[in-house]
């Protein structure tokens, strides 16, 4: 088998409907998973864990309320682009399907996500 840690991988994040994303780790370390990998972050509006699985593979469960985040918070956009889903590269008219992709700083938390679109 061959060693994950040793190569460049990305982390699979899951998105979790409530504050409980704790039942996805301890049901990692039931099955041969590591838990915690990462620091747990706990932000009061965000809330995430890290695991790998058997396999080395690393996901985060995260959970989080955009309504609880403080209205004072730090807020940066790093970046909010509109590509071509296949190239990655700028379009300057959207006439097909594109990758909608952003990033945004809260305080020094960096979310990132991205969405496809199609007109």
């Amino acid at each position: 088998m061959r060693d994950l840690t040793t190569i460049l991988e990305a982390i699979a994040d899951a998105s979790a409907v409530s504050k409980d994303v704790d039942a996805m780790n301890e049901a990692a370390a039931a099955n041969g998973g590591t838990q915690n990998v990462n620091p747990v972050q706990d932000l009061g509006f965000m809330y995430n864990r890290s695991l790998a699985d058997p396999d080395g593979h690393v996901w985060e469960a995260m959970w989080m309320d955009p309504a609880a985040i403080p209205s004072d918070a730090s807020l940066r956009l790093e970046y909010l682009d509109v590509v071509d889903p296949v190239e990655l590269q700028p379009v300057d008219t959207i006439a097909g399907t594109v990758l909608v992709a952003g990033a945004l700083w809260v305080g020094h938390t960096r979310l990132i996500d991205n969405v496809t679109y199609t007109p």
